[in-house]
C-alpha cells in the first residue's frame, strides 16, 4: 500500500509515541473517557465519540465481549453485531448466536471445555473495581468464572480481568489484562487454533472485501501470517472514505509468545498456546497447577487516518509488492511503541 493519503497520519502516530509515557498524560487535548451502565452492558465513549460496548450479561453470547467498536471519528472497526445479511458475512454462528461479536478473549480447550464456540459458559460474577474515568483514560475490573460444559454450577477456572481504555492522538487503546487460576484443580490450555484474544474486523477491513492484513515482520495476508509469531499484527482498510484499522499486540511479558490465527475473512486472534495446530510437529498442553496463576495481557489500538483517496483500494491490492518502501509499517511500529509504553506503566490485577 503506497497510501499517499494515509501517509499524512504519520505525525499523528509519531506524536502518540512521543507523548504516551503515563496514563493520563497522552495529551491535554484528548477526549475524556466516559462509562455508562446499561442492562448487562457498559458503554464506553471518548467525549462525544463511541468507543465500544462491553457486554457482560448477554442472552445469546455466553461469555463477555466488546461489540460496536469504533476508531476515532466514529468509524466502526469490528463487524456489525449481529451481522447484517447482504452486508456482512454471516458466518460463525446462527441468527442471534454469532460467536465472533467484535473483541473477545476465549478458549476452545480449557481443561476440555469449549468457551470459544459457546459450548460452555463464562459468567460475570462482579465488578471488582467499578468503572472509573479520569481525563483521557478509564479502567474497570471484573471477576469471571469459567463453568463446566455439562455442569454449569461447577467452576473450572476463575478470571480477574482489568480493562483500560486510553485516548491517544489518532487512536483509542484497549488493554485486557487477565489473571487465571483454580482453587481445586490444575488448568490445562489445549493446542487449538481458536484460543486467545480475538478480533472480528468490520466487513470493509477484511482482506476478502478489499482490506489489508500485515504483521510487524512485513508479512501480508493469511497465507503468510497464519500461525506465525510477531510483536503485532494489523488489519486496516477504508471505512466511510477514511482509513481505519486495528493493531493487535500480545504483551511481551506474557509467558508465551503469541502466534496469530489470521484469516482473510476478517478474524485475527493472538494465540499464546497453539503449536501443532499451526504446523509444529508436537502438540503442547499448557498446565497451570492448582493454586498457581497465569497472566495474559493483550492490547488493541483502534486508529483512524485522514480521508482516503480513490487510489487506496488499488494500493491495498498491490501492498505486498510495495512493502520495501512501506512508510505505513513505520507508522504502525510507532503506534505499537505507544502501546508498549502504556503497558509498562499500567498496574496489574492481583488476586
Amino acid at each position: 500500500m503506497t497510501g499517499t493519503a494515509f501517509r499524512r497520519s504519520v505525525p499523528t502516530l509519531a506524536i502518540a509515541a512521543a507523548l504516551l509515557t503515563l496514563p493520563g498524560l497522552a495529551s491535554a487535548n484528548e477526549p475524556t473517557i466516559r462509562f455508562a451502565h446499561e442492562p448487562g452492558a457498559l458503554r464506553v465513549s471518548a467525549g462525544d465519540q463511541p468507543v465500544a460496548t462491553y457486554f457482560y450479561q448477554d442472552r445469546e453470547i455466553t461469555r463477555p465481549f466488546f461489540a460496536h467498536v469504533h476508531a476515532p471519528g466514529g468509524l466502526p472497526v469490528t463487524r456489525h453485531h449481529p451481522p447484517r445479511p447482504g452486508i456482512d458475512d454471516t458466518d460463525h454462528g446462527t441468527a442471534g448466536n454469532y460467536f465472533h461479536p467484535g473483541i473477545w478473549l476465549a478458549f476452545s480447550d480449557l481443561s476440555g471445555h469449549d468457551y470459544w464456540r459457546l459450548k460452555a459458559p463464562v459468567r460475570h460474577e462482579a465488578f471488582v473495581a467499578e468503572p472509573a474515568a479520569k481525563a483521557d483514560h478509564g479502567t474497570f475490573t471484573v471477576r469471571n468464572s469459567y463453568r463446566d460444559e455439562l455442569q454449569p454450577d461447577v467452576t473450572v477456572a476463575h478470571e480477574l480481568c482489568r480493562y483500560t481504555v486510553v485516548a491517544i492522538p489518532g487512536a483509542f487503546v484497549l488493554v485486557s489484562d487477565s489473571l487465571f487460576w483454580s482453587v481445586d484443580r490444575a488448568l490445562e490450555f489445549g493446542d487449538e487454533e481458536e484460543m486467545g484474544f480475538a478480533v472480528r474486523v468490520a466487513t470493509p477491513l477484511a482482506v476478502k472485501h478489499g482490506g489489508h492484513l500485515r504483521d510487524s515482520a512485513g508479512r501480508h495476508g493469511e497465507q503468510q501470517i497464519r500461525g506465525r509469531s510477531a510483536p503485532w499484527c494489523d488489519y486496516s482498510g477504508t471505512v466511510g472514505q477514511r482509513r481505519a484499522g486495528i493493531l493487535l499486540a500480545s504483551d511481551a511479558a506474557n509467558p508465551f509468545a503469541s502466534r496469530y490465527h489470521a484469516r482473510d475473512y476478517g478474524l485475527l486472534a493472538a494465540n499464546p498456546f497453539a503449536a501443532k495446530a499451526f504446523g509444529e510437529p508436537t502438540a503442547r498442553r499448557t498446565v497451570i497447577e492448582q493454586g498457581q496463576a497465569l497472566r495474559l495481557r493483550f492490547a488493541v489500538a483502534l486508529y483512524s487516518g485522514p480521508q482516503a483517496t480513490a487510489n487506496d483500494k488499488a494500493d491495498d491490492e498491490k501492498a505486498a509488492e510495495d512493502d520495501a518502501a512501506d512508510d505505513e509499517a513505520a507508522e504502525l511500529a510507532a503506534l505499537y511503541d505507544s502501546v508498549v509504553k502504556l503497558l509498562a506503566d499500567l498496574p496489574r490485577p492481583q488476586k
